[in-house]
């Protein structure tokens, strides 16, 4: 749906989940941008396990659960419009 917007500005779905962790959608020409907050999520959120298949990120589920949480995806997603990747890092 958000490709269909048209706007001047910036568009992007901002999706927090159980404040937890969030995920970042936007709509590019080259494809969906996407960014999750935490790639530990995908343990026990689907929504967060499909984020992780839609980037093609080949992380063992034993190397999640050892892990910390970090994020996965595109951290320069909101550079544009005054967000740099070492914010949402």
């Amino acid at each position: 749906e958000l490709r269909e917007l048209r706007s001047a500005g910036a568009v992007f779905g901002l999706l927090d989940i159980d404040d937890e962790f969030f995920v970042i959608v936007r709509p590019a020409p080259s494809g969906t941008r996407l960014l999750l907050s935490d790639a530990t999520a995908a343990l026990d959120y689907d929504i967060a396990a499909e984020v992780l298949e839609k980037l093609d990120a080949d992380i063992d589920e034993d190397e999640l659960e050892r892990c910390d949480p970090f994020e996965e995806g595109d951290l320069g997603v909101l550079a544009d419009i005054g967000l740099p990747e070492a914010v949402l890092g």
